[in-house]
């Protein structure tokens, strides 16, 4: 079963001197989130196995020449010497394309460059490891692609489009970059070289982070601030709500896109750490939302990056960034319940002393949602519902026919069954009531309690059978598995469903499609009689015909696991039920983790127990119904994952075939949503809060593939 949803953590140790550690085991480490241990769920050492191409690491060059000088500019002091300004553009370049041709050109690690110039945003070439490839292109200044470019006017005295001030331009630099990154596969390094605190460039921040600001300039004759002293009551509230929605939107898409941020300076000119530095433990709506929890050195740190001054080796800085980065240890824990909007510390320390270990620093709620009990429902039995039917049906129209376009009463909404009630007996309630119509609301409380106790006028007290003829029960139904199923015929039929989602639903949808039994295959087919692809969704119930009683042939293997349950009546006569607790291997397995994505990557695997229960025909060993619950308790974001489908002989041709006709499958977890979009109408997949999604589908009219010839006389 794959399930996501974790916070992981990717951690470098490095010892004093800064050198790598990657031989400790998860013994070692120890998370604090907001000074509370947590439980490390799973646990990857970078020397446990050599590292898979969908864990592997990736370096990104971000060439920001934004308020760069260009060329070499004379300067004369005020005592008349002669000094030059270097042509930093030409510079960066230079080393970048310099750190590139190391080792002959050949990169260990994929590498991809963008530069981010007053002419706009690229991708100047990449993903490669051929650095010769790469350092022609950023010596050439290619533009490979546009992402952006600036607006016409950079300056309009009023106008609060952030997108025209230059911090703004890095920063949709950095959404861009970390957006693109979200589908793909590993870890990534993102390298932004360039300018800190000053005007016009993209670290354009006031340092008390109330303001934006941009140079003076023809046209343009006073800095522009977004946010000033000047604003105040609603206006100003806008302003930092907005703010802060953009705060969490950027720490939540650099953690699920994997993007560890170093900064590399690139002018002399730096400011002093006490500047940035007081921004590192975020924020929350009830504080003063600040421009420096968006600063590049900020967000750095909270990645778990680190923070390069301007000077020394620029090409060994490089090259040190991805050594430390290379080796790294994968940490995942459940999140403690939190508030929305909350900011969570976190920290990693390692037991063994003079060890340092670097990660993000913390996170906010998203997405993380807790899943409280509904304490408005009403739990009733069978016969309690049908009273409150009919009660409802009298209290309606003057005791009229309860019509299907009739809303349901909000009390009604609120019931849930503690006993099993199967469809038919719900079809019986609904002719009491005088309901017509395709479907009822009662439907689905009646699917849902597929996995129940079945009420006690169902249960038949008769003794349970003795050992030995328990055991002959569980033998035949074993050789109903062995020589029946696989002797099942090419067949095709009409399969009704009714997709749930929410509770009660608040989306429902219909669907009736053909499925195909060939050769022990299961196949959804179109109108045309072409194959349907094969939904991701874990709902879409594959299986109920052949395979997933084929699965059964594993557990009745050993037969001793089996435990008697009870006797059950039946259409055809009583049912022996049994139960099978599968213990399953506890095991998880990382491969990416923990954010929904499109591309079916990031996913973690976890086995899990299950209870499983059997409901066997004892005169011929057929199996009629079938019921798996995963006990997925402690793992998010899933809660419940269950399946049950129920068989039943079908005339079919004159010959009779047990096959399926019923079946239900109920998943509670996170929902998917989009992250609202903050930057350039960049959005992600992101979790939503708890809801439970259901799948029931009804299978009729069978056929087998059959032809018949006949030959006529000429």
């Amino acid at each position: 079963m794959s399930l996501e949803g974790l916070i992981r953590l990717d951690v470098v140790v490095s010892d004093q001197a800064g050198k790598a550690v990657d031989d400790l085991k998860r013994t070692d480490f120890k998370v604090l989130e907001n000074g509370v241990t947590q439980s490390v769920v799973a646990f990857r050492n970078p020397n446990d196995s050599p590292a898979a191409s969908d864990d592997g690491l990736s370096v990104i060059l971000l060439l920001d020449m934004l308020h760069l000088p260009g060329s070499l500019k004379e300067q004369r002091s005020e005592y008349g010497a002669v000094k030059y300004s270097p042509d930093l553009q030409q510079q960066e370049r230079q080393q970048a394309a310099e750190f590139l041709r190391r080792n002959a050109g050949k990169l260990a690690h994929p590498v991809t460059i963008y530069s981010l110039e007053k002419s706009g945003f690229f991708l100047t070439a990449g993903p490669s490891l051929d650095g010769e490839f790469l350092a022609r292109a950023v010596s050439a200044d290619n533009k490979d692609k546009t992402y952006f470019v600036p607006p016409p006017n950079l300056c309009k005295p009023g106008d609060n489009n952030f997108r025209l001030i230059p911090a703004m331009t890095g920063l949709r630099a950095l959404g861009t970059i970390a957006t693109l990154e979200v589908s793909r596969p590993g870890r990534k390094l993102l390298l932004w070289i360039g300018p800190g605190l000053k005007p016009g460039g993209s670290g354009a921040f006031a340092a008390d982070g109330q303001s934006l600001l941009t140079e003076s300039s023809p046209g343009c004759p006073t800095p522009f601030y977004p946010l000033t002293g000047t604003l105040s009551g609603d206006h100003a509230q806008e302003h930092r709500l907005d703010l802060f929605k953009k705060i969490i939107w950027f720490s939540a898409l650099l953690r699920q896109a994997r993007v560890t941020l170093d900064s590399l300076a690139e002018t002399e000119h730096e400011e002093a750490p006490s500047e940035w530095e007081k921004f590192l433990r975020g924020t929350s709506p009830l504080q003063s939302a600040s421009w420096m929890n968006l600063y590049k050195k900020v967000l750095a740190v909270q990645s778990g990056g680190r923070v390069f001054s301007f000077g020394g080796d620029r090409v060994r800085q490089i090259q040190d960034a991805i050594d430390a980065e290379q080796n790294y240890y994968t940490l995942t824990f459940e999140p403690l319940p939190t508030r929305t909007e909350e900011y969570h510390s976190l920290k990693v320390e390692v037991s063994q002393p003079n060890l340092t270990a670097h990660t993000t620093t913390g996170y906010y709620d998203e997405p993380y949602y807790e899943d409280p009990p509904n304490l408005t429902i009403q739990h009733v039995t069978v016969a309690q519902l049908q009273t409150i039917l009919l009660s409802v049906n009298r209290g309606m129209a003057g005791g009229a026919d309860f019509p299907s376009k009739q809303p349901i009463p909000r009390r009604l909404q609120q019931l849930e069954l503690t006993e099993r009630l199967s469809p038919t007996e719900l079809q019986q309630f609904l002719r009491l009531t005088g309901w017509h119509g395709d479907t009822h609301p009662f439907d689905e409380l009646a699917h849902q309690s597929a996995f129940l106790e079945p009420p006690s006028s169902e249960v038949l007290r008769d003794p349970p059978p003795k050992e030995v003829e328990q055991q002959r029960i569980l033998s035949t139904a074993a050789d109903y598995l062995d020589t029946i199923v696989p002797k099942l015929p090419d067949l095709f039929a009409r399969r009704s469903a009714i997709y749930y989602r929410g509770t009660p639903a608040q989306d429902v949808t219909q669907s009736k499609e053909t499925v195909v039994y060939r050769h022990g295959d299961e196949v959804v087919v179109d109108e045309k009689g072409e194959p349907v692809p094969r939904s991701n969704q874990s709902l879409e119930s594959y299986g109920t015909f052949g395979p997933i009683l084929n699965s059964l042939q594993v557990l009745f293997a050993d037969r001793t696991r089996f435990t008697w349950k009870r006797w059950e009546k039946s259409a055809t006569g009583r049912l022996a039920v049994f139960a099978y607790e599968n213990p399953g291997t506890p095991r998880v397995t990382l491969s990416g983790c923990c954010f929904p994505n499109h591309g079916g990557r990031g996913r973690m695997e976890i086995s899990t127990a299950s209870h499983v229960e059997v409901a066997i025909d004892p005169r011929n060993g057929a199996i009629l119904r079938v019921q798996v619950q995963d006990i997925l308790g402690g793992f998010v974001p899933t809660k419940r994952s269950d399946v049950m489908v129920s068989y039943a002989p079908v005339d079919i041709h004159g010959r009779t075939f047990v096959v399926p006709v019923y079946s239900v499958s109920i998943e509670r977890g996170r929902s998917i949503a989009m992250a609202p979009a903050q930057w350039n109408g960049l959005t992600f997949a992101s979790w939503g809060p708890y809801e439970t999604r259901m799948s029931v589908f009804t299978f009729d009219d069978y056929h087998n593939f059959r032809s018949e010839v006949r030959i006529l006389p000429n």
